[in-house]
């Protein structure tokens, strides 16, 4: 028997005697058991009744039939709001790292985003992949996100090149950063520049990243990927310095190398902007040493952007040199034919296109020099804002140890050659002096502001000159970047100024638990005596001997580092091996 109810009577597992139509298109046929998905539906298109079956049959199952049907319908509902869930998390992310300024022509094709979404969406209905994912989601929406890129990228390229097991592929493409799970979320997110040890941290997720895809037992695939996406084809990667030389390195992970670093490149991160696609392509043109440059220009043509100062071929057989690339439009850059030398923008109606890249004409290092002359002219100038802007282009790609000893102290050696050499005055290194100083004192504000790992308190003893305070500068500066709490004692003579006796007393009141003494040739001998007398009476505190100049080493074998030869990071190596060393002893 059918028998038409109003809405608020029909309840789930109720069965449609006729078929419901909304503006004359049929939306629900005969024969449809009702959820309360439909029933919601219906409400929305302010259906006030429907015609059901009404009968001993169906709505007295028996209790086989009504556990199955419920069953039925159960599972059916939750699948629609699974594929619902896992397409609202696909848009999502693409709304964050798809546009044309990033992907070039990568997903101009409908069809081409179609396959992407629903590849995704089977990959996430894998419940291990879906749980470790969601971890990954939850923990950090940097990784998460970086992830769902890469994830993209790779089947987009693989697709391309032919990947034979595209799907295996780009589920390792997907789940290659989730020993990122595994890292402290403070390091992962933090603002400013890592130090040595944090990087060292960092590179520690491709371990735990295999090792968790061996506890869920994923295929070898996806197993190595993990562990060696970071490693680069001349061995200067992580974490086993692997060579293409030594080690095969399947087509796999040559092409994850490059769209990784890519999707790094050109999302925000926690401490910088992305980059334009030109520019990170740039960057990693300037360092095709590290990738398979056959796969490096196949991404690259894939992607249709190509950097300022390229070669290319265009669709007409003719060579042209890339000469701009508007940041909005990267596909239609400014080229100039080699030929003629005739200069346009290249058409939107592709009557004129690009072909493929033939070479890449530009020197990063000499990108570099210039930067490092306008910081230079910045700091002797007073022009503080201009000195911090080339700062932070030369720090890119440095850690906090190394931007002290390679930026910071060879600009100190480089005022004092100018003012030796008598290209500037005194006044005009002092102006210089202070500049610098300011640059630092604003860095070391940036980069100590988030560290939360205390590694120990230095008592830094100055002796000599302004170039040499200058340097412990640097030092002291390092140090708090670092994670020290840093005492700074700076003295013309050690022995008049400064009694071994108070100074030991007040190395036990502070707790200090290292001591760094400097020195110039002239006050060597005065300065050892007192790191002899202060390992004597102190003997768990490190004590270290710094000089500013090349000296012969001390008999008694302290520990020695030379400010002139020696990189300053050693000394954080030494203070910090020691720490470990004495909580073994502990």
């Amino acid at each position: 028997m059918a028998v038409s109810l109003p809405i608020n009577q029909i309840k789930p597992y109720d069965k449609l005697e006729e078929p419901v139509y909304q503006n004359h298109t049929l939306v629900l046929p005969k024969g449809t058991i009702l959820t309360s998905h439909h029933i919601e539906k219906l409400r929305n298109w302010n259906i006030r009744e429907v015609v059901i079956k009404e009968d001993e049959e169906s709505r007295s199952l028996s209790s086989e039939g009504e556990h199955l049907s419920r069953e039925r319908v159960h599972n059916e509902q939750v699948h629609t709001e699974e594929v619902s869930f896992l397409q609202h998390i696909f848009h999502q992310e693409l709304n964050k790292i798809v546009n044309e300024r990033r992907y070039g022509e990568l997903l101009k094709s409908d069809y081409t985003l179609k396959e992407v979404r629903d590849l995704f969406i089977q990959l996430l209905q894998e419940p291990t992949t879906k749980q470790l994912l969601m971890k990954l989601y939850c923990y950090d929406e940097y990784s998460f996100t970086h992830s769902v890129d890469v994830f993209i990228l790779g089947y987009v390229l693989g697709k391309k090149v032919q990947i034979t097991e595209l799907k295996r592929f780009t589920k390792a493409c997907i789940l290659h950063d989730i020993g990122k799970v595994k890292i402290s979320l403070h390091i992962l997110q933090k603002s400013t520049k890592l130090t040595h040890h944090e990087y060292e941290i960092i590179q520690n997720h491709t371990i735990k990243g295999e090792q968790l895809m061996k506890d869920y037992e994923y295929n070898q695939l996806i197993v190595d990927l993990a562990r060696f996406h970071h490693e680069r084809v001349n061995g200067t990667g992580y974490p086993d310095q692997l060579s293409r030389e030594k080690t095969p390195m399947s087509k796999e992970l040559q092409m994850l190398m490059i769209i990784d670093v890519y999707s790094a490149l050109t999302l925000d991160r926690s401490y910088r902007n992305a980059f334009s696609a030109s520019k990170a392509l740039a960057i990693m043109l300037n360092e095709r040493q590290n990738y398979d440059e056959v796969m490096l220009y196949h991404f690259i043509n894939t992607l249709k952007v190509y950097p300022k100062k390229s070669l290319v071929r265009l669709n007409t057989g003719e060579l042209a040199h890339v000469m701009d690339v508007p940041k909005e439009l990267p596909t239609l850059c400014i080229i100039k034919k080699t030929k003629d030398e005739t200069e346009f923008m290249l058409p939107v109606d592709k009557s004129i296109y690009i072909s493929h890249l033939v070479a890449w004409k530009d020197d990063d290092r000499s990108q570099k020099k210039i930067e490092w002359e306008y910081f230079l002219n910045s700091i002797l100038y007073e022009d503080e804002s201009q000195a911090l802007y080339h700062f932070n282009l030369l720090e890119d790609g440095y850690r906090i140890e190394k931007i002290y000893t390679n930026i910071f102290e060879p600009a100190l050696h480089e005022i004092h050659r100018l003012k030796d050499e008598k290209q500037i005055n005194k006044a005009e290194l002092h102006i210089g002096m202070s500049t610098l100083l300011k640059v630092m004192n604003y860095k070391r504000y940036e980069y100590s502001k988030d560290q939360l790992n205390f590694k120990g308190t230095v008592l830094v003893i100055g002796v000599g000159n302004n170039e040499v305070m200058m340097k412990i500068h640097i030092l002291t500066d390092l140090l708090s970047s670092t994670g020290f709490r840093v005492f700074n004692m700076e003295t013309q003579d050690l022995q008049s100024s400064l009694p071994k006796e108070e100074l030991i007393q007040y190395i036990k009141e502070q707790e200090i638990s290292h001591v760094a003494l400097t020195a110039t040739r002239q006050t060597c001998h005065a300065t050892l005596k007192t790191v002899k007398r202060l390992k004597e009476k102190i003997p768990n505190t490190t004590v270290a001997f710094i000089e500013h100049t090349s000296h012969e080493r001390d008999e008694n074998h302290l520990p020695h580092f030379d400010f002139h030869t020696t990189d300053l990071q050693t000394y954080i190596h030494f203070i910090l091996s020691y720490k470990q060393n004495s909580g073994k002893e502990k």
